[in-house]
């Protein structure tokens, strides 16, 4: 099954690079979603789709929930994937971007929807307050999706927050859903990379095996093994693969960060 969706997967992402005629952010929402300009917007839209449909084995018919869907990077791709008895709910804590989406993408399939998430403590845009944020998905139903996305979400956000959006993936994949997640995860080979290049020395371990540093649309949050398996395990949520992440020049990288394909035990 898996060589199926590889090969669905290769195909779409020949054509989504082919035809990549769509509605493009402003900049400012492509700098934030983590790209530097058009090109690295589109390659990235497509080479991250590709592999959603690939690991995640998503028909087109899928139920698909993306954590922090920004300026509709994924969503831009999935449009030209799912079928019309397929659905997306993107959810963002920068209403400009959700108001973006809705704008270009909502008005081209009525079944992609987004959502702006209300934080008192919005520490990726301003400086941090310490407020702890408490968040509500009530418009959501459990069990609803088929696969869930959160895509260079964790890396930017603190513990408490992580932890209630895991509980919240737990809760609204089906019994036979899957999440794709990436983190960057702090093992033996980051501190090697950390020792050979001399670079994040200023991160601080924190209680509980959580590494905090910088401020802002830098703010870097790392999880040590061990701790991101207790936070995955109290949200019912069971690994079915994983892999290490480039950005620590780790062996056997296949993305940028550590990657980790989930499942809910519910």
């Amino acid at each position: 099954m898996q060589e199926l969706f590889a090969k669905i997967s290769d195909k779409f992402y020949q054509e989504l690079n082919y035809r990549a005629q769509h509605p493009m952010p402003p900049m400012n929402l492509i700098r934030n979603s983590g790209s530097i300009d058009v090109a690295h917007y589109i390659d990235n839209m497509s080479i991250y789709t590709k592999d959603v449909i690939e690991q995640c084995m998503l028909k087109r018919n899928s139920k698909v929930w993306e954590i922090g869907c920004g300026a509709g990077r994924i969503a831009n791709g999935l449009i030209n994937y799912l079928t019309v008895e397929g659905s997306y709910v993107g959810i963002d804590v920068d209403p400009e971007a959700v108001a973006w989406c809705e704008k270009n993408i909502t008005v081209r399939n009525a079944n992609f929807e987004f959502y702006p998430v209300n934080v008192g403590n919005n520490y990726y845009y301003k400086e941090d307050n310490q407020q702890l944020n408490k968040y509500d998905f009530s418009y959501l139903e459990d069990r609803q999706f088929d696969c869930a996305i959160a895509l260079s979400v964790f890396n930017h956000l603190k513990l408490e927050d992580t932890r209630q959006y895991l509980q919240e993936i737990g809760r609204r994949l089906n019994r036979n859903g899957v999440a794709y997640l990436t983190f960057f995860t702090i093992d033996h080979e980051f501190f090697a990379f950390q020792e050979r290049t001399k670079q994040h020395l200023s991160l601080n371990r924190h209680k509980n095996g959580i590494w905090y540093g910088y401020k802002r649309q830098s703010f870097f949050a790392g999880y040590e093994s061990t701790t991101l398996e207790q936070l995955l395990a109290a949200a019912n949520l069971r690994i079915l693969n994983h892999s290490p992440g480039s950005w620590a020049q780790k062996k056997n990288s296949r993305i940028y960060l550590d990657w980790y394909l989930v499942t809910s035990d519910n």
